[in-house]
């Protein structure tokens, strides 16, 4: 049984549309990402420093490899509004072959090669 393909989907939430649609570019260009779905915007309810919160946040997700999302994690804290924000990692256990390897491919530093 296939345990994980190495790609990982990075699910992370933004304060707006624009900031999600800003940092979301530049991790694909920066090749820390190989894409990025900006989804629509959601309703959060949270404790933040022991305070019920609520608040509109729009969501995305990330496709990476489990080597790149170190680089990925820190660049999403340098670029984010947030204290603390919420990136969460999860490991693609499966998947079409050609689309991990493109995943795999697009997400190798600037310079690797890309084949």
């Amino acid at each position: 049984m296939e345990l994980s393909s190495g790609i990982l989907f990075v699910y992370c939430t933004f304060s707006t549309r624009a900031e999600a649609e800003r940092v979301s570019a530049l991790l694909v260009k920066e090749n820390l990402a190989a894409c990025a779905n900006v989804m629509a915007e959601c309703t959060s309810f949270f404790n933040w420093k022991g305070n019920f919160q609520t608040g509109r946040e729009t969501p995305a997700v990330l496709k990476t490899t489990a080597k790149r999302y170190p680089a990925l994690e820190k660049r999403i804290r340098q670029l984010h509004s947030y204290e603390n924000p919420a990136i969460v990692a999860l490991p693609v256990t499966k998947g079409s072959k050609p689309y991990l390897k493109w995943v795999g491919d697009c997400c190798k530093p600037a310079g690797a090669s890309k084949h």
